[in-house]
């Protein structure tokens, strides 16, 4: 048996699902009821899985546990995009990388096609709103990094064009950027609202259950999994189960990034930042830049801030976050941010996801590496097809992508990783 002593509890309520009508969560199960197929984890890989499950196997009984709730997990915390593209293309010139990139592309368009009908055919109101990003910089390097971007994403066929500085200021209604590209391969959506309306329209051979961490898994096959949370402390047997878990090689980055600015201010519009960005999402050159997005609702978002599995004060957040923000608008040093929030982040050593079966009657898909809607959708569909017995060609694909690196225990992980975090924010510089 296996028990779990911890799971993510965020200190501070999601700021995209505060902005959404109130939403009961589901927290009855009954109790000694057998299912068929068990999905650990309520986001975006297990709501894919779960609904594929159902869809595949309409007979099967399924179950779906979330340990928080629908729209304040971690699905719902993060920046709002779906990247139907790979962040960096490739890290080099090898003709292996391009085609390993077309082939994730491939999946990703398959994945996006199949969550654009959900969200059509359940008239899911998400914002969403297929325009490209830009990724901006202000320093040497940042500049000299964003060209060799625009390399790699001419060598795969994908869309990139460079703005002029002028341009972008005039497209943005401020001059800190020096260097500018706009690349296609990105919707961008309101997190929580689609979160929200993919749990909602389930089919109803499954059954969600909020606010109940999975405490333990015993057996094998049937599984009996402890719960806390539903109607009563208790147990539940399952036939199979998909497990979202931490593996070696992957780990844990608080994402202590997301604040929404409170009002709009009207020379923000005069200086035309209202129409030519709005939705878009400004990327910074450096891993540890400050990225920005302005909302179709007309709100901006900050994010930069990273830490090692727990969080900072809200205060500290705040105050960061508000001084990088003014670097940027120093007009609007009046405003003050209604909401302040973070997530998690799943990343491994060399990016690459653990996906597939790793024991009897257990499969997996973690380590979305910051792309977890587009990836998480797409390898959670292509998960339960595999636990189904198909072997697609993209199915394929992803089991011969490399496997997450190993990674050493604590305290040598955590030492690790506060010290690349540390040498990113230096380097980062004025990205910041």
């Amino acid at each position: 048996m296996s028990r779990a002593t911890t799971y993510p509890i965020a200190e501070s309520r999601c700021g995209w699902n505060a902005l959404l009508p109130p939403r009961p969560p589901k927290t009855v199960v009954k109790i000694g009821t057998s299912y068929e197929y068990a999905v650990i984890g309520g986001g975006y890989t297990g709501l894919a899985a779960a609904r594929r499950l159902a869809e595949l196997a309409p007979a099967a009984s399924i179950l779906l546990i979330e340990a928080s709730e629908i729209g304040e997990g971690t699905s719902a915390r993060n920046s709002g995009f779906i990247l139907t593209a790979p962040l960096m293309p490739h890290r080099s010139g090898h003709a292996a990388d391009v085609a390993k990139t077309i082939k994730q592309g491939r999946i990703f368009d398959a994945g996006l096609t199949w969550l654009k009908r959900l969200v059509t055919e359940n008239s899911m109101s998400c914002d969403w709103n297929e325009t490209g990003k830009y990724h901006a910089a202000v320093t040497e390097s940042g500049i000299a990094g964003l060209r060799s971007l625009a390399d790699q994403y001419r060598d795969c066929g994908l869309l990139c064009e460079e703005i002029q500085p002028s341009d972008f200021s005039a497209r943005i209604g401020l001059s800190y950027y020096k260097y500018a590209l706009r690349t296609g391969n990105n919707i961008y959506v309101q997190p929580a609202s689609l979160v929200r309306g993919l749990a909602d329209s389930l089919p109803p051979n499954v059954t969600l259950v909020e606010r109940a961490p999975v405490l333990s898994v015993s057996g094998r096959r049937p599984f009996l999994l402890e719960l806390r949370g539903g109607d009563s402390p208790g147990s539940n047997r399952c036939d199979r189960e998909q497990r979202l878990r931490q593996e070696a090689g992957l780990y844990q980055e608080q994402d202590l990034q997301h604040l929404h600015l409170r009002r709009d201010d009207p020379r923000t519009r005069r200086r035309g930042t209202c129409r030519p960005w709005n939705g878009r999402r400004i990327l910074p050159a450096a891993r540890a830049g400050t990225t920005l997005r302005r909302t179709i609702g007309r709100r901006f978002l900050v994010r930069s801030l990273h830490s090692y599995e727990s969080e900072k004060s809200r205060s500290e957040v705040e105050a960061s976050l508000q001084d990088l923000y003014k670097h940027r608008y120093p007009h609007l040093r009046t405003h003050r941010f209604e909401y302040v929030w973070g997530g998690a982040l799943g990343l491994t050593g060399n990016t690459e996801t653990c996906f597939g079966k790793i024991a009897d009657n257990i499969y997996t898909s973690a380590g979305c590496n910051g792309v977890g809607i587009m990836k998480g959708t797409a390898y959670g569909k292509l998960l339960a097809e595999m636990i189904l017995g198909q072997n697609s060609e993209d199915i394929r694909d992803v089991r011969q992508m490399n496997s997450p690196s190993w990674l050493p225990p604590d305290p040598v992980l955590r030492w690790g990783v506060e010290f690349v975090m540390r040498r990113r924010k230096h380097q980062a510089g004025a990205e910041r």
